[in-house]
């Protein structure tokens, strides 16, 4: 019996670790494909603006040629067209931030909430 319960204490210790240093990771390593597919998104995007222009937040279609995912009732990731030059890719997970986002006139990723809602 004191095996079991020194065996599930461990278990529960390294479980409770694992967890922790998931958490303090930086959001580069754990959001590292999400950051490689808004890579090929952003250099999509920018061929896209090179000879068209930046496209609206509601072309729906231009944004899936360009690599969003249509989850019916909006893209994944999200796309802001702030002015003829600047856009923000976003990933809205969840309810609240702050949120994984890419601006084009910082040109880095970052946590964050959206410049549309400041």
């Amino acid at each position: 019996m004191k095996k079991i319960l020194i065996t599930i204490f461990i278990f529960l210790t390294v479980i409770i670790l694992v967890v922790f240093i998931w958490i303090n990771l930086p959001f580069t390593i754990t959001r590292y494909y999400d950051i490689k597919r808004g890579e090929n998104i952003i250099q999509n995007v920018q061929t896209y603006k090179q000879k068209n222009g930046l496209p609206n937040n509601n072309e729906w279609k231009v944004l899936e040629m360009l690599g969003f995912e249509n989850k019916v009732d909006y893209l994944q990731p999200d796309y802001f067209k702030i002015n003829d030059e600047i856009y923000e890719i976003i990933y809205l997970d969840g309810l609240d931030g702050p949120f994984l986002k890419w601006n084009s006139k910082e040109r880095v990723w970052k946590m964050g909430n959206p410049s549309k809602y400041k």
